[in-house]
Formats: C-alpha cells, structure tokens, sequence
C-alpha cells in the first residue's frame, strides 16, 4: 500500500445499489422572482426549479432548523446553505407572509414595500427577477428626486432654500406613487413650509387637508398659512363643541381644516363620514397615529 492518501479502491470495494447512485444533492436551487404593480398593490410571484411551493415550505422549516441538507420527495437532496433560502425566510418574516399566503401562488403585497422589495432583490446576485414597467419607474423615481419634475409655487420658490424644496420634490414623488411618509427633519428647518408648499401645489385639483397638531401649535398652523399661503383657505377646529361641529360639517368649504389631538378625539364621532385626500400628522412620533387610519378615511398621509 502506497505512503500518503489512500483511496477507497486500495482500502476495499463499495457496493451501493441503483436507487442510491440516483440520488442527486442539488448545489443551489434555481428561483425565479417576478414582481408587477396591479390596482394599487404589489404582486409578487415566485417560481423554483424542481421545488413545489408546497414542499418549499419544508425546505424552508428545514432552513430555520440549521439543517444542511433537506431531502426532497424525488429523493434527491438540496443544499440549505443558500442564500436565496435566506432571502426567503426573510422575505416572509419582514412582509408577515402566512403559509397560506406563500403557497397560493401570487402574493399581494402594499406598495409602499417597493424600495424594501427592490433593495432585497438587487443583494441576491443568483436570483432572476422580472420586474414590470410600473416597478421600474417607481424606483427610478426615487433614485432622482433631485431631478423629478416637480415646480415649486412661484411666491415660494424665492423663499425656499435648497434642501426644502428637495423635501418639496420628496413629498410629490411620494404623492405620485400613492404612498405617505414622514418628513423628519431636526427642528427649525422649515418642515411646516415644506407641507405646506406641498398644499398649496394641490389647491387647482380641490384637495381637502386635515392637519392634526398639538394644541399648542393649532393656531400657530393658522399663522404660517396666513404668510406663507393666504390664497388657502384655513380652518381652525376651535371653540365650544357645538362650533367645532358646524366647522367639520362645512370642511368641504375649505382647503384646510386643523384641529388638536385632544379635539380630535373628542369629535371623533363628527369625522366618520368625512373623506380628506391629504392628512399632515405634526409632532406624530410623539403621539398615537394609527388612530386616524382607523377613523378618518384618507388617501395620503403625511406624518412631521
């Protein structure tokens, strides 16, 4: 026997039957991901090569296990150290996609995980992803900002300073793609002049804001729209509860309606059937905001 490694041969004979010499370790598995916009949401559809959605899910059990081999129903073997399984586990944990939901085929998605969606494709460099048009430009949009298409209103462009008016683009992309989002810069920089620059860009389609502040700062809203806009017309949900009622009923007369988050709890009631296109949330990290999207029936929101 030779010095150094031996092989099997020189140590004996290895008998193994046909059944095992079929079975094959897939190295990597092969996954599609196509992603469209429809109606307002995202669709999400995956595909694996060899691997039904339904037995996806247990490879997927096996992944979350620390298991390094799954063995699939055709008998062969898939390596579970791959990070599109990675991608997936998270996939379904971040989006809090059921089993169900997984399995069904298309999943439904909310388009404001379009960044999140597109930022987690983009790292898995094995992974084939087909994504519409409407995706596409949605990202893009995002990604020059600086450059969107966006005019300031003319009696503000000479006021604003650059950064404003950057978050006065932001807030247009946002609005364009139908999502909300939360202007957070520190205190001082303007972020009222930013919303309403934002409003007042709206004012030829008819929009209806409501503006929910701390009570401190209702009439203080009042203010800067009287300077910075006095072509708004401006509410302020004030006074005795027989007033702030007749003031929310006759909210279409006006662009802008603002109350307090005190007020507003108290004449929750009074807003049911109130439709507003834009909400302004200030001070909203301070405060509960899901309570407007259970009560006031809104297609945008923004949060300062």
């Amino acid at each position: 026997m030779s010095h150094g490694v031996e092989t099997l041969a020189e140590l004996g004979e290895v008998k193994c039957t046909d059944a095992f010499r079929k079975l094959n370790i897939v190295k990597k598995m092969r996954m599609t991901v196509g992603v469209s916009v429809s109606s307002g949401l995202l669709d999400m559809e995956i595909e694996t090569e060899g691997v039904s959605r339904e037995e996806l899910l247990d490879v997927l059990k096996g992944y979350k296990l620390h298991k390094k081999y799954y063995r699939l129903k055709s008998g062969d073997f898939i390596n579970l150290e791959d990070e599109n399984l990675k991608m997936l586990k998270e996939l379904m944990e971040t989006m809090h996609l059921s089993p169900k939901e997984f399995i069904k085929g298309k999943v439904h998605l909310p388009i404001y995980r379009t960044l999140y969606l597109d930022k987690l494709l983009e790292e898995k460099e094995g992974l084939y992803t087909n994504r519409d048009q409407a995706f596409r430009s949605m990202v893009k949009n995002f990604k020059t900002i600086s450059d969107a298409d966006y005019e300031v209103p003319s009696n503000l462009s000479r006021i604003m300073r650059g950064y404003q008016k950057n978050g006065f683009q932001w807030m247009k992309t946002l609005e364009s793609c139908q999502f909300g989002g939360i202007l957070a810069d520190d205190m001082g920089l303007g972020k009222t002049l930013q919303a309403i620059s934002f409003l007042l860009s709206a004012k030829d389609r008819g929009t209806k804001t409501l503006v929910v502040a701390p009570a401190s700062l209702v009439f203080n809203w009042g203010e800067e729209f009287e300077r910075f806009a006095p072509e708004l017309k401006v509410q302020l949900i004030t006074g005795d509860q027989q007033e702030r009622q007749k003031k929310i009923e006759e909210y279409q007369n006006y662009d802008i309606s603002v109350t307090s988050y005190d007020l507003l709890r108290r004449d929750i009631s009074y807003y049911e059937d109130k439709e507003f296109d834009y909400e302004i949330i200030d001070e909203a990290l301070n405060r509960f905001e899901h309570v407007f999207k259970q009560v006031v029936k809104t297609d945008k929101c923004a949060c300062k």
